[in-house]
């Protein structure tokens, strides 16, 4: 029997592999979300974009836990791989299969030159989470997953992080995560010769 699965939609945010998110605990109509829960997340831009499920990738996440909050009931997702729609039986029910990528050649010197150029930003930057960010990516090792931490939590700009998530090509994703990268840390030291 083929497992469904609740589809929660988000507008302009984008959840990688190996990010979290905390959404409304009632992001699925008629539902609560509950730790434990295995759901699939999809982008929209606009309204149309749920149309087109098909097309882009989605991301499986696991709901961690609840969040104590005042107000709105909130829990926190995490990403655990990218996925594609192949039918939904509602707009908010739908069943996944596993996307395929193609495969990231000298995978482990593309890791080491994007954890560097990431820690020199993070450097340049210094921010107070600067230290948990830096410690967080010593413990990982797989290329791919790297390329997606560092494009969760580093790149804010919603266009190049949409690109780069729905990007089939690790290689792709790896020169595009590097160039822009190298634009950030550009960006800052001219900002800080200019003090």
């Amino acid at each position: 029997m083929v497992r469904s699965y609740k589809i929660v939609y988000l507008h302009k945010k984008i959840l990688f592999p190996h990010g979290t998110l905390q959404i409304h605990a009632h992001s699925v109509k008629g539902s609560v979300l509950k730790p434990g829960e295995t759901i699939l997340v999809f982008t929209i831009r606009s309204f149309l974009d749920i149309f087109f499920t098909r097309k882009r990738y989605a991301t499986v996440a696991k709901v961690t836990h609840d969040i104590n909050s005042t107000g709105l009931p909130m829990v926190e997702i995490k990403g655990m791989g990218r996925a594609t729609i192949e039918s939904r039986e509602s707009l908010y029910l739908g069943v996944y299969r596993k996307a395929e990528s193609t495969p990231l050649h000298n995978a482990e010197f593309f890791a080491d030159v994007i954890r560097k150029k990431a820690q020199e930003f993070v450097f340049l930057i210094d921010i107070p989470e600067s230290e948990r960010l830096i410690y967080l990516m010593t413990f990982i090792t797989q290329a791919d997953e790297l390329i997606d931490f560092i494009s969760h939590y580093f790149i804010t700009d919603f266009r190049i992080k949409w690109r780069i998530y729905n990007q089939k090509s690790r290689q792709k994703r790896a020169d595009m995560l590097i160039i822009k990268l190298n634009k950030l840390i550009s960006d800052v030291r001219k900002k800080l010769e200019e003090r």
